[in-house]
């Protein structure tokens, strides 16, 4: 939807001149001075918010994540950032960004930690590739790690402690 204006109607004749000094004969875009906030005009952001309150209260009572993926045609990843209310960092401001990222890698840290803890104390031959803190809830810890047999190839494996 172009909305075409003349220059020439809108703009004083001096004006006109000066700015075809630069440029004529094709569209030019003069943006707002203030910009609206993404999805307010036409109402989807309110809808969005709406459907995101949906997917929250369904979980609460009881939906599987996979059920919701189902009902609303999203990936789990983003029916669990709605969930749980992670805020992509498009949508946050640097400062709450590094925060939020210094915090998951000292939880990853952490996690790594308590699997060679464990590890050591069951006297399991394992060593952890990865951990995963932030994709279930904050009592899990999805752990990758490499089992190495007699024979010195690695066998990989994801392994959960309650």
């Amino acid at each position: 939807m172009n909305k075409y204006v003349n220059a020439k109607q809108v703009l004083p004749n001096s004006l006109v001149e000066e700015i075809q000094k630069y440029i004529q004969g094709v569209y030019i875009y003069v943006p707002k001075t203030e910009r609206e906030a993404w999805g307010t005009s036409t109402g989807i952001r309110e809808e969005l918010d709406q459907r995101n309150e949906q997917i929250r209260e369904q979980y609460n009572n009881g939906f599987e994540v996979s059920s919701l993926t189902e009902l609303y045609g999203l990936s789990e990843e983003r029916i669990r950032a709605i969930i749980y209310g992670y805020i992509y960092p498009i949508k946050q401001n640097t400062d709450e960004v590094v925060e939020v990222q210094k915090n998951r890698f000292i939880n990853k840290i952490e996690a790594i930690r308590l699997f060679k803890e464990k590890s050591q104390k069951y006297k399991l031959p394992l060593m952890v590739v990865d951990a995963k803190t932030d994709i279930l809830d904050d009592k899990d810890i999805l752990y990758f790690y490499c089992k190495w047999n007699s024979d010195t190839e690695s066998e990989w494996k994801s392994l959960e402690w309650s």
